[in-house]
């Protein structure tokens, strides 16, 4: 190994996050000899396997040689699916024209844990009651145990609680509560049973008031604070809500802070861009997915991975729809019934293409992903594809080039198309970025909440949930955030993600949070660019949605969040427009290279002490192996002025656009990133057999589709 640096010490910190994990390249990468052929039992049990090697067309006569079956033909990372016995894999890891054989995974959508209660997110206010639906998604039933509520005093004074169809709490006009009251399971009159939420079932909590106005003409559900707690030992609170009569489909709200309602009102709608969304499937027959403003049909193209038919891509999940809705839904935002110039979507008018790869439950295949990838790539120039959304995560398990979904991603990269992943969900500890987040050349999103105040963004918050870096390879992740909580998205109330969380169903609408919603309306803010200058590269709509990202400070100018958090910070449609930053991002990275096995390369993250990271700010600092695969610091995170955008984004010491690569003490994350071995690799890199289609090699290779964050 050839190193290029004066900073010995510095480059020795970095090395150790990837040292303990040099092994598992040479597993993935050698090519086993041909041995000792036998014949095959055709009649054994099979397992579904991807087999990747120089020619996918060679791959595909060795398979069906052998008696298998090809099923899928991945000529985008030169490999195929395939149904094997153990024996014809066996005999097939022995061939020189095979790189590896992998398991085909699956995964499922996250269950809620816990005692599975959750609250409306609309709380109901009529003439003299407050009513708010509470809901058990778990196996056994729960009791009510305490109830902590607080409201305006000039609302009047409390007169009774209705549990269900029980009026278990009568309150005579002496004790009658203003403002305020905290109940406890001694203290209510009716028994526990008849306090029980069923398994699956659904209690209305009534709250009766004695006034002299209707609470429908004076209250809104943010003037009340609700708890309610439960003997099983978990509560639920209601949420703050929107203002507004209704608190329903009105406005989406998230265009707001990311001013793309301002965008809209100057003529910018995202026309002449076509977004690939690879998901659950659309629901085409909706007129906010399937049409654009001008109520023109504008899905170009379906295609289920899962079937391998073009022309259908059925959304039974979900997912899929809410996803496409945080991109293009054009629906018209109103206020007080008149349109206000913007619409529900980042990116209204923009054509979408929707290849269907996660099925009714929420799961995914490698084979199918990788498959809808390719279809992407191939019908990038007839639908002019510019964007794609990617809004799952699989756990990483190797470096990122060695991924094949990582390998797919980077060949649409590529091929001129600008790839958003969603940073994931398994926040906020550190190394939580996962496949293709991972992939250093696409924009990997994170997750923030409005804080119920689409006007302000100064109270918005990093989502508790929303995944951070660095990645194993040590490049910092995410690359900005975008608003990912409680976002309201046209779904089919028929779904199964609408059936799993009815609490959150409003008409054809529900509320879903996540950092799959985040990378949604990142995908719209760049069909928004590429529409107002169709010349842009990726790594130009990259490097202008960083630039004019805002960092999120407080009263000093110090950033709240660490790099690893928030990376550039939070997106802006009107200021990414306006950028004309050029050559600023993935600058000494050659994904060409990568994908010829030529070079790899390694971010400038280091963990400085145990739990403690840092970005290195020595740009000259490379270290490089002459074996060809070459390791390099790229410049991604470019530390002098290209970053510099002045200070007239300061909004109230919140969301700040400075030098956003300041790499001093303002990285040290403290305690907060106490992460134990997680950069020792070990096991979460063990690789095994890669020949055996084991159970265990099965649950390295999930695709998440919908990882649900209620409420967030």
């Amino acid at each position: 190994m050839t190193q290029h640096s004066s900073n010995s010490k510095k480059r020795s910190r970095r090395n150790m996050l990837f040292i303990s994990a040099i092994f598992v390249f040479s597993a993935f990468s050698t090519y086993a000899v041909y041995q000792n052929h036998q014949a095959v039992d055709v009649t054994a049990p099979t397992s579904q396997v991807l087999i990747q090697g120089k020619d996918s067309e060679q791959l595909a006569k060795l398979v069906t040689d052998l008696g298998g079956k090809v099923t899928h033909q991945l000529d985008v990372i030169n490999a195929v699916g395939a149904e094997l016995t153990q024996q014809q894999i066996n005999a097939l890891s022995q061939s020189s024209l095979v790189r590896r054989i992998q398991a085909n995974g699956v995964a499922t959508l996250d269950s809620v844990t816990g005692c599975g209660v959750t609250g409306d997110h609309i709380l109901k206010i009529d003439q003299d009651h407050i009513s708010w639906s509470l809901f058990n998604m778990g196996s056994e039933p729960i009791t009510l145990s305490q109830i902590d509520f607080n409201w305006p005093e000039s609302y009047g004074q409390l007169t009774s609680i209705t549990f269900g169809d029980l009026l278990y709490e009568e309150l005579d006009e002496a004790e009658m509560p203003s403002g305020s009251l905290l109940q406890t399971s001694e203290q209510m009159l009716s028994t526990a049973l008849a306090r029980q939420i069923p398994s699956d079932g659904q209690v209305n909590l009534q709250l009766n008031f004695v006034n002299n106005e209707p609470l429908y003409n004076i209250a809104e559900q943010s003037d009340f604070q609700l708890i309610a707690g439960f003997a099983e030992g978990c509560e639920t609170k209601l949420v703050t809500g929107y203002d507004g009569l209704d608190n329903s489909v009105e406005n989406s709200y998230y265009t707001h802070p990311i001013d793309a309602d301002q965008v809209h009102s100057e003529g910018n709608t995202g026309a002449g861009v076509t977004v690939a969304v690879i998901d659950s499937g659309i629901w085409s027959a909706n007129s906010g997915l399937g049409q654009n403003t001008q109520l023109e049909s504008r899905i170009l193209a379906t295609y289920d991975a899962i079937q391998d038919l073009e022309g259908s891509a059925l959304d039974e999940n979900g997912h899929g729809s809410h996803i496409a809705s945080m991109i293009a839904s054009s629906l018209e935002s109103t206020a007080e019934g008149a349109f206000t110039g913007a619409y529900h979507g980042v990116a209204p008018d923009a054509d979408l293409v929707i290849v269907k790869a996660f099925d009714v439950e929420g799961k995914a295949t490698y084979l199918d992903v990788i498959r809808a990838i390719q279809f992407v790539i191939d019908h990038k120039d007839e639908h002019n594809i510019r964007v794609l959304n990617l809004s799952f995560s699989a756990p990483a398990s190797s470096y990122y080039w060695n991924d094949p979904i990582n390998q797919a991603v980077m060949q649409a990269w590529q091929a001129g198309i600008f790839v958003v992943a969603a940073a994931g969900n398994n926040g906020p500890e550190a190394m939580t970025i996962g496949v293709p987040g991972n992939v250093p050349y696409v924009m990997t999103v994170g997750a923030v909440s409005d804080n119920y105040t689409p006007d302000d963004i100064s109270d918005d918050f990093l989502a508790s949930f929303s995944s951070a870096g660095p990645t194993y390879e040590a490049f910092v992740k995410p690359e900005a955030v975008a608003p990912g909580g409680h976002m309201l998205g046209i779904v089919d109330p028929i779904t199964a993600l609408s059936q799993q969380f009815p609490q959150y169903q409003l008409g054809n609408h529900l509320m879903v949070s996540g950092s799959s919603q985040a990378a949604g309306v990142t995908s719209g803010i760049a069909a928004l660019l590429l529409s107002a200058d169709p010349t842009l590269t990726p790594d130009t709509v990259k490097c202008r949605l960083m630039a004019s990202s805002a960092i999120a400070v407080d009263e000093n100018d110090e950033p709240v969040y660490s790099v690893f958090q928030q990376g550039a910070g939070y997106m802006n449609a009107k200021r990414a427009l306006e950028s004309t930053a050029q050559d600023c991002a993935n600058i000494g990275i050659d994904v060409v290279a990568d994908l010829n096995d030529e070079e790899h390369y390694q971010g400038p993250a280091y963990e400085e002490s145990p739990g403690v990271f840092r970005i290195d700010g020595n740009n000259d600092d490379t270290i490089v192996w002459d074996s060809g695969n070459a390791w390099h610091v790229g410049n991604a995170w470019h530390v002098g002025n290209a970053w510099h955008v002045g200070n007239a984004w300061h909004v109230g010491n919140a969301w700040h656009v400075g030098n956003a690569w300041h790499v001093g003490n303002a990285w040290h994350v403290g305690n907060a990133w106490h992460v134990g071995n997680a950069w020792h690799v070990g096991n979460a890199w063990h690789v095994g057999n890669v020949h055996q289609a084991s159970h265990q090699e099965e649950s390295k290779k999930l695709v998440s589709g919908s990882n649900w964050v209620p409420q967030q």
